[in-house]
């Protein structure tokens, strides 16, 4: 099942999800979630392609913009505002008027993630399983040689840690 729009916050103020697929293939390898105020976008490169792993979700307003590779693991989850792209939508040229870079890389994310709120995921991004992406992060690179099980913070994200992540069936918070 896809479900499209569910998660309203009263924090939040976002309504409705974006879906625009201009020419790439999306593939669902199971069950999805997107909160309200979501914006997934598929550009038109014929070649593009959003693959989600079973049982992804989003609190509120991920945005997503494929324009080459984007591949999410099974059981990831994301918070509020996060941004995914795997292109930079422009390429830099060297002082000579040469390009530099192709200004696209597939982007990566692995089984159990938890990318928190207002993170920010650019081109060539991976992550491996298990992880954590502390809030108002920024992936800039491969995060794939380190172990699972690894804590990710900062601008740009540094690896903080190892031995934590997020059970995504046990949330319990006893309040006290």
């Amino acid at each position: 099942m896809i479900r499209m729009g569910l998660f309203n916050s009263p924090i939040l103020q976002k309504k409705g999800v974006s879906w625009m697929n201009e020419g790439g293939t999306v593939i669902f390898r199971g069950t999805a979630c997107f909160g309200a105020g979501s914006v997934i976008k598929i550009g038109s490169n014929q070649r593009a392609v959003l693959e989600f792993g079973n049982n992804f979700g989003n609190a509120i307003a991920v945005n997503i913009d494929c324009n080459y590779s984007i591949i999410l693991g099974n059981n990831v989850r994301m918070g509020w505002d996060t941004i995914i792209m795997d292109s930079a939508m422009h390429r830099l040229k060297t002082s000579n008027g040469n390009y530099t870079g192709r200004g696209y890389e597939k982007v990566v994310i692995g089984d159990d993630n938890w990318i928190t709120t207002k993170c920010i995921v650019l081109p060539g991004v991976k992550t491996p399983n298990k992880c954590v992406i502390a809030t108002n992060s920024l992936l800039n690179k491969d995060y794939s040689n380190y172990p699972e099980y690894s804590l990710f913070a900062g601008i740009p994200a540094k690896h903080i840690k190892t031995g934590i992540w997020r059970d995504i069936n046990d949330n319990n918070i006893k309040y006290e």
